[in-house]
């Protein structure tokens, strides 16, 4: 497992579905994280006019596998257990703005280029691909790049740096958080 001190961006990966709902200036996506026990589905949707991106939890959802790996993959830290951070939600609206379209993404990010440029820097314009990219801002804390492949019916949040990683945790521990603590099963 890759700690987030080491250089480089740290990806928490999801599928959705191929063909997301489309209406008013918006785009919802139903979406699944897969871990080892199990897997927890949740709705992420771009709302294009308003500038924002909500994830919405679904009901009687057990969410502690997801988050137990959020934590693992964006910080580099193994946990049986996360804590409440704040009250749980049913859905959180992050503030946010479109890096671009039809992008395509590269792997060789080395040189320094993510220190520079964020965790953005490793999607180009060119060639054309099929992710949408998008930089969410999450309040007094930090930010995070989602990126979501419709062709592919995959997604990710992209975090390259402690804080922003602690930043969606915090954020998606909103959401994601039963009553108490979120244990992995």
């Amino acid at each position: 497992m890759a700690s987030i001190l080491e250089p480089g961006p740290k990806f928490f990966r999801f599928r959705t579905g191929r063909e997301p709902d489309n209406r008013d200036g918006q785009r919802r996506w139903r979406a699944r994280y897969s871990y080892a026990g199990g897997s927890a589905p949740f709705d992420i949707t771009v709302d294009f006019e308003r500038h924002a991106c909500t994830f919405h939890r679904a009901r009687g959802v057990q969410y502690g596998g997801l988050l137990c790996d959020l934590v693992e993959t964006l910080i580099g830290v193994e946990t049986a257990s996360v804590p409440l951070v704040r009250q749980p939600a049913k859905r959180f609206v992050f503030d946010c703005e479109v890096v671009g379209y039809r992008m395509s993404r590269h792997a060789d990010v080395g040189g320094g280029i993510l220190a520079a440029d964020g965790p953005a820097a490793y999607f180009k314009t060119r060639p054309k691909g099929s992710w949408l990219v998008l930089k969410a801002l999450v309040p007094d804390e930090g930010s995070f790049v989602l990126a979501i492949n419709d062709r592919l019916g995959t997604g990710e949040n992209v975090s390259n740096d402690l804080e922003d990683g602690l930043a969606v945790i915090g954020a998606l521990t909103d959401v994601f958080t039963d009553a108490g603590s979120a244990r992995h099963s």
